[in-house]
């Protein structure tokens, strides 16, 4: 993990570093013990608590899968990097919520390591994100997936492209009542962009969590109306 962070994170002001940790002395943002570096945002006991997955993800069932073939048919992969465990959520409600996007760091080393394990071939592949609709996106300054999605294409050196675009813009998926509330949610709201960038294409689909899957598999769905060759959905967490 250090070896990956030293590689995405930008060079910083120590100076400015320095003062804030005095104004506002860092704490873990998962469990609020005091740390040395609030740019490392954990402690080293919620760090040891992440454990990255080395197999991709039925998007059907959600089991693991022992090799490359998943268990039922289904539009897509899912490479789930991690379980939605502690400290993970804080991870990301501070990245999403609270525009700590530095934090983006610990989250993009994450699919990184998991990509690197589960995905052969990876130079092969383009990197897309699920899009906000634009007056979301606006409110929150920022789109996490396109971020997270950029970081990952840097890394890699592989093309970042925008697949598909919001059409509706659907109340949050986190306030909808189980998985048929979360797919009537989501239905319909997706169009595409430019589907020659689709066409015969691998395509890897970042989002931050998979909860019931609803997100991610009508995505897919339009994107294989214009017929790619492969789909992975890359995200953060998979909620058991």
């Amino acid at each position: 993990m250090n070896i990956l962070t030293k590689r995405i994170v930008p060079f910083g002001n120590k100076i400015y570093y320095y003062a804030l940790d005095i104004l506002f002395p860092p704490i873990c943002v998962s469990c609020s013990v005091p740390i040395k570096d609030q740019r490392t945002y954990l402690c080293s006991d919620c760090f040891d608590k992440i454990t990255i997955q080395t197999a991709p993800t039925c998007p059907a069932c959600g089991k693991r899968q022992a090799g490359k073939e998943l268990c039922h048919r289904t539009p897509y992969t899912l490479a789930a990097s991690c379980y939605y465990h502690e400290p993970i959520p804080q991870l990301i409600q501070y990245f999403k919520y609270k525009k700590l996007e530095n934090i983006q760091t610990i989250l993009s080393a994450i699919l990184i390591v998991h990509a690197q394990k589960i995905i052969p071939h990876i130079e092969s592949y383009i990197i897309s994100y699920i899009p906000l609709h634009p007056k979301k996106e606006q409110a929150r300054g920022f789109n996490q997936s396109r971020i997270l999605a950029q970081t990952v294409a840097n890394y890699f050196q592989i093309p970042c492209m925008q697949t598909l675009q919001r059409i509706r813009n659907t109340p949050s998926q986190t306030k909808q009542k189980g998985s048929l509330g979360r797919y009537k949610n989501i239905q319909d709201c997706f169009s595409s962009v430019d589907p020659k960038n689709i066409q015969g294409k691998n395509i890897i689909l970042v989002d931050d969590v998979s909860t019931s899957g609803a997100t991610l598999r009508e995505a897919t769905k339009i994107l294989r109306t214009y017929h790619p060759h492969h789909i992975v959905g890359l995200v953060i967490a998979k909620v058991e």
